[in-house]
């Protein structure tokens, strides 16, 4: 029998979507820790070099704390911002359909109908919000878990085993 779910695809989910993206991203992090140990030599030759001074480290910590500042702050309420504003000026609308069959998937809002097999979803991920039906590296269908009560939510699971995607 096929899962029928109904939601609102609301800027929230796909804000949550965006961090899952970016947290789940290994080229970040390798670029992320390539960045800390440069730094951190940095600092430690301006040590070896002048010895330890208040005014040196001061100088390499404020720039990083206002870098941080701008990372965790400015740039996810830009992002949040961005998000709003695409989804108030979307044709597609915040209403979605999803019929998850034995064939596939079909989704629904009220300008589109798109249908995926089983055999193009990559993998399946999750967040505290959301599971992921990963299409493409940076693309996924969204499946709010708000949208699931415990029974379809089993349902879906019991579905993404059968078709090889959960261990």
């Amino acid at each position: 029998m096929p899962l029928h779910l109904t939601y609102d695809q609301t800027p929230e989910l796909m804000y949550d979507f965006m961090k899952h993206f970016w947290w789940r991203n290994r080229r970040l992090k390798i670029i992320g820790v390539i960045v800390l140990l440069l730094v951190a030599f940095a600092v430690l030759a301006e040590v070896a070099a002048e010895g330890f001074t208040a005014e040196g480290l001061l100088s390499w910590i404020l720039p990083l704390v206002i870098v941080v500042l701008i990372w965790i702050a400015l740039i996810p309420a830009l992002l949040k911002r961005q998000l709003r504003r695409n989804a108030r000026d979307s044709n597609l609308g915040e209403g979605r359909e999803m019929i998850l069959s034995e064939e596939g998937i079909l989704l629904k809002t009220k300008a589109s109908d798109s249908s995926f097999k089983w055999e193009a979803i990559q993998k399946v991920s999750d967040s505290r919000l959301s599971y992921f039906l990963w299409i493409a590296r940076n693309q996924a269908v969204l499946i709010p878990k708000d949208a699931l009560n415990d029974d379809t939510e089993a349902e879906l699971l019991e579905l993404l085993k059968k078709k090889g995607l959960l261990n």
